[in-house]
């Protein structure tokens, strides 16, 4: 709530500037004049007024009003954050060990391929990539 006046029935008494106990109300070229930041909304004024030039209002407040909406996936992912560190260190990890040698990895396979056509190698040249078949040992003592 707030006090306003209605300048064309304020006849310029004074008699509202007396009754304000916080000083916000004096009189400026013959009209009273409320300053807001002053004023408490006690209305002591509009009573006492003689001519009624003094009303009280309801100040609606037009500022649109701010809202935190938190959805449920940022809620879900903020619990891992408060896990313990491993998941950190983890992918701390993964970020720095493996997505290099990945990147070497597939970098290295495309210069091969660009390089020598699958086409023009053989059979043999083919197999060579893999590792050589380790042969098994059969059980029992060797050189006896």
């Amino acid at each position: 709530m707030t006090v306003i006046v209605n300048e064309s029935l304020c006849k310029g008494c004074g008699v509202c500037v007396n009754a304000c106990p916080s000083g916000a109300i004096h009189m400026m070229d013959g009209k009273a004049l409320i300053d807001p930041q002053r004023c408490d909304a006690c209305e002591k004024c509009i009573g006492i007024c003689p001519t009624g030039a003094l009303q009280r209002v309801e100040v609606i407040d037009t500022t649109p009003v701010k809202s935190i909406v938190v959805s449920p996936q940022a809620a879900a992912n903020r619990g891992l954050a408060r896990r313990p560190g491993w998941v950190a260190t983890a992918l701390a990890g993964f970020g720095y060990y493996l997505i290099p040698r990945i990147v070497d990895f597939f970098a290295s396979g495309l210069e091969r391929k660009s390089s020598t056509p699958q086409s023009r190698l053989t059979a043999s040249a083919r197999n060579d990539s893999r590792r050589p078949r380790r042969r098994r040992q059969r059980g029992g003592r060797s050189g006896w």
